[in-house]
């Protein structure tokens, strides 16, 4: 596919998706989270959940294992930080899209991949900082709740 093509309709999208309110892009970005995850991010969960069990403490350290993913306990047991040290997000590594709003779709990547792999759990994620807004590194914080 042309590459002329890619950038110019995905700079059409960002700027759709800016003129949206929050609930609609929660909506989009929802549904694009759970794909993304599903493609790979998940299995990486599911592995780190296996080898670490129901000790969330473990279970973070276990993400923390190559994948640009560094992550630390905030507060025992209840919160947490994961940080990713280079943007893993195709559409940015193949300059389709640029905007910070694409953190959204990681921020709720994050939550969806939590939940699929420790569904008897809630969590709240949210963002620190990320690349794409200008940061060293993409930083979401993990309230266990």
């Amino acid at each position: 596919m042309d590459e002329r093509f890619l950038a110019a309709w995905f700079q059409g999208f960002t700027e759709g998706i800016q003129q949206l309110d929050e609930e609609a892009r929660a909506a989009i970005f929802g549904c694009c989270a759970k794909h993304c995850a599903d493609s790979f991010p998940v299995a990486l969960y599911q592995r780190a959940y296996e080898q670490a069990g129901e000790r969330l403490s473990d279970f973070f350290r276990a993400l923390d294992d190559g994948y640009n993913i560094e992550t630390s306990e905030v507060m025992r047991n209840r919160v947490y930080r994961i940080q990713y040290t280079r943007c893993g997000c195709d559409l940015y590594m193949n300059k389709l899209m640029h905007s910070a709003e694409l953190c959204k779709c990681s921020r709720l990547s994050l939550l969806y991949c939590l939940k699929k792999v420790m569904p008897e759990r809630d969590f709240t994620v949210e963002t620190e900082k990320t690349i794409l807004s200008g940061g060293d590194k993409c930083s979401f914080q993990i309230t266990v709740l």
